[in-house]
């Protein structure tokens, strides 16, 4: 089933289309100019007969921590793998976990919708981790979009959205798509995609209600997200989110941060999931080298997400997160090196090992 709908918003034309297949779930959203906004939908999950069994994770827990523990590597998606994430993709990551962590406490906060996300519709979930197949294979149909200024689920020749993802992973359990294009900023595609284009939002298990149900689906449990720039390009910014339902092989509590400008203030946000289901100790950012405690902003504190703000720099900034969980281990993300303040008084950098 197709379903399309049109808007016009400020000399900008907004294209819905949904298409609900059997074994797969996917959608997309995107837009001419930095307002506009198209979106295409295709679902429906599909279960791979042999996907493997996951591998361990670290558990975050220590019976007897170290007076002064060491900290421990917290890699998902924070190390950049060949330069995946980059800072958009990664700042996706962490919104979009922050709306499946607090759905109405996200609405309240970072939007002036209502009549969405109802608690009996779509109660919280927990956060999503980086898989960096997902990352590539997302980030590959951002860049062929872009490049060959098409706009679909299928990739621009033709190949199917699905097998273009699972050439990148094979072993995939499940599989949704959301993609989006015209809209600049990570906050503002998240945004677009939850209301499924301009106020008023459809209503929640709609027909036209596709990206909402990728985004706060429980059975995802890994997202690659891909974001790609071309000025020549119809819609000139890309997006993409490839979610999975496998489960994640590393599950450390730290599982994504960044930094965002909201309202012309600095800000970090920490998403955090503890396994032992206790709130941790304290989380802070170290800015280069002042650490800032961080308090909880969306969510519950062993399953949340943490922010703070600071002042706005010239030039680049390192920063890392650090959190000491309920036992007392120390957990740190990235797991080595800084990233860095891209985007904020023209820093270009996003990562430095």
């Amino acid at each position: 089933m197709v379903i399309l709908q049109l808007w016009f918003r400020k000399n900008a034309i907004i294209l819905i289309a949904c298409i609900l297949a059997v074994s797969f779930m996917g959608c997309g959203s995107g837009g001419s100019g930095g307002s506009g906004s198209d979106s295409t939908n295709a679902s429906t999950p599909v279960s791979n007969p042999n996907p493997g069994p996951p591998d361990p994770g670290p558990s975050g827990t220590g019976d007897n921590p170290p007076a002064d523990p060491p900290a421990t590597s917290s890699s998902a998606g924070g190390i950049p793998v060949d330069g995946h994430p980059n800072w958009e993709e990664r700042t996706l990551l962490v919104v979009t976990n922050m709306v499946r962590i607090d759905p109405e406490g996200y609405l309240a906060r970072y939007t002036n919708f209502s009549g969405i996300l109802l608690p009996h519709n779509y109660p919280a979930v927990g956060p999503l981790y980086w898989n960096q197949a997902l990352n590539e294979a997302a980030r590959y149909h951002a860049e062929d979009m872009a490049e060959n200024n098409c706009f679909q689920h299928n990739s621009c020749d033709g190949t199917v959205w699905s097998q273009r993802i699972r050439s990148f992973y094979p072993a995939a359990a499940s599989l949704w798509e959301n993609i989006a294009a015209g809209t600049p900023g990570p906050v503002e595609t998240l945004n677009l995609l939850l209301c499924e284009g301009s106020p008023p939002c459809v209503a929640d298990f709609s027909p036209e209600d596709g990206h909402r149900r990728n985004i706060m689906a429980a059975g995802a449990r890994e997202l690659g997200t891909g974001y790609a720039l071309d000025p020549a390009a119809t819609y000139r910014h890309y997006w993409v989110q490839d979610f999975a339902g496998n489960p994640p092989s590393e599950t450390p509590p730290l599982v994504a941060g960044s930094h965002l400008l909201v309202d012309g203030a600095l800000m970090f946000y920490l998403n955090y999931d503890a396994p032992s289901g206790d709130p941790p100790q304290s989380v802070a950012v170290d800015l280069g080298g002042t650490m800032i405690p961080m308090d909880l902003e969306l969510g519950v504190g062993a399953s949340g997400t943490f922010a703070t703000v600071a002042a706005t720099p010239s030039g680049c900034r390192s920063y890392h997160f650090e959190a000491i969980d309920a036992s007392g281990e120390l957990w740190r993300y990235p797991g080595s090196g800084e990233l860095r303040t891209y985007g904020v008084g023209g820093c270009s950098e996003d990562y430095t090992p």
